[in-house]
């Protein structure tokens, strides 16, 4: 028997290199001569770089960059092939929720990640994979444009903070000093089709996940739009008109409209690099999983894209992630054999991420006998 692990991360609990280590080590117990192939996987948020550089047998860096406050800090990215650079924007402007922590989307900025870009290109990368998913950010890009060299006044002349809450005071743009990005060659991993604007734009849809207020939705989308304009003005390209411009807080038109950037979802970008087809042909199984399946799932996600891989080869899929919640159920619809959580009776979710691993293990375990026991 020949199993594939393929689960994504159980974000901000196990990566997915972890969920696959403890999902082998479950499977040797049952019965040490199947043979288990580890893939680490991302959809291209969180563990994104991780997986790039595990696919590609690449190396992790690190360099100067800001966080989305504008802080000193160390941020880590990959380097494949030798002459590629992997950006991650979760790893630079990370979202992280913490109980009776209020955030404040609407002071971030995505400056840290137009710095990192920068720094790769510095170095001599000009081809880059850039992971969307996973930020805190909604200030459109101006922040990574401020970072590449572009600035940005009010009217009375001043400089202004790469901020969110500042785009609607923008009233002029000097982009005489943006750096030359024309040689660079980009490819964004994302899921999100989006646009920049409007009501399944990056403030409505996603804010409210980041944390906007309901007081800051109208006056970012309004602040939003006045920075298409100005930049549309100054620079001559339509931050409004890229499919997938609203991903990461609109970071997405920027590299759309200024880097010239290519979109595909995270997931296929993963599963090309380690050469997953190439696998399926002689597996039995495919153990897939995340941290919560829902609804959200069929939509680009990690999980789904394994599952429409493994069908073209008919390899049963099983699913086994942290929490099943609603709407989990349609994976079924789209040929899952089985969908499991590692969640056996009520727990808090301190206590629930404390029990991870022996959960995990122990449904791992659990299904492989039943597996094992219908082989024979």
């Amino acid at each position: 028997m020949k199993i594939i692990i393929a689960s994504d991360s159980y974000k901000g609990c196990l990566s997915s290199l972890e969920v696959a280590e403890i999902m082998e080590q479950a499977i040797c117990d049952v019965d040490a001569s199947i043979e288990v192939c580890k893939v680490s996987i991302a959809d291209g948020g969180e563990g994104f770089v991780d997986a790039m550089v595990h696919a590609c047998n690449g190396r992790i860096r690190s360099c100067r960059c800001v966080d989305s406050m504008l802080n000193p800090t160390q941020a880590e990215y990959g380097v494949i092939y030798n002459d590629t650079a992997v950006i991650e924007v979760a790893k630079v402007v990370p979202l992280i929720k913490r109980k009776g922590v209020t955030l404040h989307p609407e002071k971030c900025s995505s400056f840290g990640v137009g710095l990192m870009i920068k720094e790769v290109l510095a170095l001599g990368y000009h081809k880059l994979f850039i992971g969307l998913g996973g930020s805190c950010t909604n200030d459109g890009g101006m922040g990574l444009l401020n970072a590449l060299g572009v600035n940005f006044y009010d009217a009375y002349g001043s400089k202004l903070y790469p901020k969110a809450e500042n785009l609607q005071y923008i009233a002029s743009i000097d982009a005489s000093n943006m750096i030359d990005v024309s040689n660079v060659e980009v490819t964004v991993a994302c899921d999100v089709k989006n646009p920049l604007l409007g009501p399944n734009g990056a403030t409505y849809v996603f804010g409210p996940q980041k944390g906007v207020s309901e007081y800051w939705l109208p006056t970012l989308e309004r602040g939003m739009e006045n920075y298409r304009n100005q930049v549309y003005k100054a620079m001559g390209v339509d931050l409004d008109s890229f499919v997938g411009g609203g991903a990461a807080g609109g970071m997405g038109a920027v590299l759309f409209g200024f880097l010239k950037a290519n979109m595909k979802m995270g997931i296929e970008v993963v599963l090309d690099a380690v050469n997953f087809d190439d696998q399926l042909q002689d597996a039995d199984y495919v153990f897939t999983g995340e941290g919560q399946t829902d609804a959200q799932s069929l939509q680009g996600k990690a999980v789904f894209g394994i599952l429409r891989h493994a069908n073209v080869y008919n390899v049963p899929v099983l699913c086994i992630s942290g929490a099943l919640k609603e709407g989990y159920q349609k994976l079924y619809d789209y040929g899952v054999c089985g969908c499991y959580s590692i969640i056996g009776s009520p727990l808090a979710y301190p206590q629930a991420f404390q029990l991870a691993r022996r959960n995990l293990y122990n449904t791992t375990y659990s299904l492989v006998k039943t597996l094992c026991t219908k082989r024979k």
